[in-house]
């Protein structure tokens, strides 16, 4: 992990610089559900160390802003909801969205829970006796009924209805845009994190700035999401000793 960190450390030594996060899967561990995820204590430490050096820490998480705020509760930092979707906490029910949510809930049956967000809606099938075939259950009944302006993702066993211009990539580009980023450290572990990572690689190719993608890897980790990273660390654990070793280290460069 050494050269990790120095490879990191590197990067946000070009100021202005951020550390961007996904939350579920990366600083927190897979929950059977998720009301019973939590920030791991060491992750914590290292938000707010990271938030008291860098010029931007934020986390953009498939979550609401208030669920991730009241998941998370630290300040002096940015929480971006819904992939994208969701930057200040009020988003507007969708009404297209919450009629399919209440059609596709009266048919899902116990295998799956669906969790309403705003414009969008996630099911959940962790949990279920068979996680095949409630997927191709919930796959075949939102099959043709995904609404004008949403996509249809999936992630770690959940289906996803979400906005089309939703996405962590874009995200991404409007956090460095804003905060006129000249380094970026971005951590995630799912599909929806590949699109910040090639967001990531994309600016940097064009000579935006230093970025750096790292994967938290675990059982249930894409292939694609390894592939579109530049680094890879193998668990949560690992994840937040990165994020310590990060804080620590950008403290003893920026001493006098």
């Amino acid at each position: 992990m050494n050269a990790l960190i120095g490879r990191a450390v590197a990067v946000l030594r070009n100021r202005p610089a951020g550390l961007i996060s996904d939350f579920d899967g990366t600083l927190s561990e897979i929950a059977p559900t998720p009301e019973a995820a939590d920030l791991r204590p060491e992750c914590r430490a290292a938000l707010e160390a990271l938030s008291t050096t860098l010029e931007l820490v934020a986390l953009v998480s498939g979550r609401t802003v208030a669920d991730l705020k009241a998941k998370v509760g630290l300040p002096g930092i940015v929480y971006i909801g819904l992939h994208g979707a969701d930057w200040d906490g009020g988003s507007a029910a969708d009404p297209a969205i919450t009629r399919l949510a209440e059609w596709l809930g009266d048919r899902l049956g116990p295998a799956a829970r669906l969790e309403l967000k705003g414009p969008g809606f996630a099911v959940h099938y962790r949990g279920s006796p068979d996680p095949a075939e409630a997927r191709r259950r919930i796959l075949d009944l939102l099959s043709g009924r995904i609404p004008p302006g949403h996509v249809l993702t999936e992630g770690k066993q959940v289906v996803e209805v979400r906005p089309a211009k939703a996405n962590k990539g874009e995200a991404v580009r409007r956090l460095i845009a804003g905060f006129k980023l000249r380094g970026v450290v971005y951590l995630g572990d799912d599909l929806t994190d590949a699109d910040a990572f090639r967001a990531v690689a994309q600016w940097r190719a064009r000579g935006g700035g230093a970025g750096l993608a790292v994967a938290v890897a675990g059982p249930e980790t894409p292939l694609e999401v390894i592939a579109a990273a530049d680094e890879v660390l193998v668990s949560v654990e690992d994840a937040c000793q990165f994020l310590n070793r990060l804080a620590l280290g950008l403290s003893r460069r920026t001493d006098p």
